[in-house]
């Protein structure tokens, strides 16, 4: 994750450079064809966008952020997205090529998400809170 990403909230910032780690080894085990790691990793990424999304929105609703829906609205559509990622894994056993697309879509959608939603939050709480 570039600078360009962080938020100045050094418990998001932290979340999010794992979410982009967890991205990274999902990529790293498609194309070395580990399976179990792939199982093992995409496993985890599902448990800690729960836990990332539910920390920042919790995080949101502390500040009184009044566009939290529509921030919730986002991370659910990650998580219906990454739902059918994973149920096309399982089911289809996805190769390299299509879990390098997969990759690159996560990371698409976390660089989008927290270049721009995330930082409007951000704005916000600064304003909120000037300092």
């Amino acid at each position: 994750m570039d600078a360009t990403l962080e938020t100045g909230i050094a418990e998001i910032d932290e979340q999010h450079r794992e979410l982009f780690r967890c991205v990274a080894r999902v990529r790293d085990a498609a194309f070395a064809d580990d399976v179990a790691e792939l199982d093992r990793t995409i496993a985890f990424l599902r448990d800690y966008v729960d836990f990332h999304f539910r920390a920042e929105e919790e995080f949101m609703a502390s500040k009184r952020f009044p566009d939290l829906a529509r921030h919730r609205e986002e991370h659910q559509s990650l998580v219906a997205a990454f739902a059918e990622i994973e149920a096309d894994h399982r089911r289809l056993r996805l190769g390299s090529n299509a879990l390098a697309r997969v990759e690159r879509f996560l990371s698409d959608w976390l660089r989008t998400h927290i270049g721009v939603t995330d930082q409007a939050m951000v704005r916000f709480v600064r304003r909120a809170r000037p300092g």
